[in-house]
């Protein structure tokens, strides 16, 4: 049985995605409910900059990967039974 690293792309995709809707609801709150002051905006800008790094970090290291290799998570029937 042999899948592709693909697959682990489009996890990290599907948890970026996620990421970025609880991101713009979060973002979303406090604009709308919390007092707007400069601490508020401080931290809004503060946290979407260390998201911005962290995202551009992680394609950084996923731009290496060759997502067409394959992983082998079972033996060739052939060689299973050989002692």
């Amino acid at each position: 049985m042999n899948l592709t690293y693909s697959i682990f792309l489009l996890a990290y995709l599907v948890l970026v995605f996620i990421f970025a809707v609880f991101s713009f609801f979060n973002i979303y709150h406090i604009f709308r409910f919390a007092r707007f002051t400069t601490a508020n905006i401080i931290i809004v800008i503060i946290y979407t900059v260390i998201t911005l790094i962290i995202l551009f970090i992680s394609l950084m290291y996923i731009n290496q990967i060759d997502w067409q290799q394959e992983i082998n998570f079972l033996p060739e029937a052939g060689n299973l039974f050989k002692i």
